[in-house]
């Protein structure tokens, strides 16, 4: 599934069935490969259970990335979903 052409013709209802459909660890790979602004996007689609899932499959550096690319609201939704 191209993610990015999804994104850039704002389908985003498209985009949150085909991810919901993939495992945290793959999914986090197909995400890891995008740009930053587009993986922001992904992660905000995605439901907050299933972002925490992916954000924990991703590199330290990609955490980062991911995080400085996010608003703090995001990212505080982010953190409270994932596992101690």
């Amino acid at each position: 599934m191209d993610f990015v052409s999804l994104i850039r013709n704002g389908d985003f209802a498209r985009l949150r069935e085909e991810l919901t459909h993939w495992r945290p660890p793959e999914l986090a790979t197909a995400l890891a490969a995008l740009r930053a602004d587009d993986q922001v996007i992904a992660f905000r689609i995605l439901p907050r259970r299933l972002a925490a899932s992916v954000f924990e499959y991703l590199s330290a550096d990609q955490q980062r990335a991911l995080v400085k690319a996010m608003g703090q609201e995001d990212v505080a939704g982010l953190l409270n979903h994932m596992a101690p």
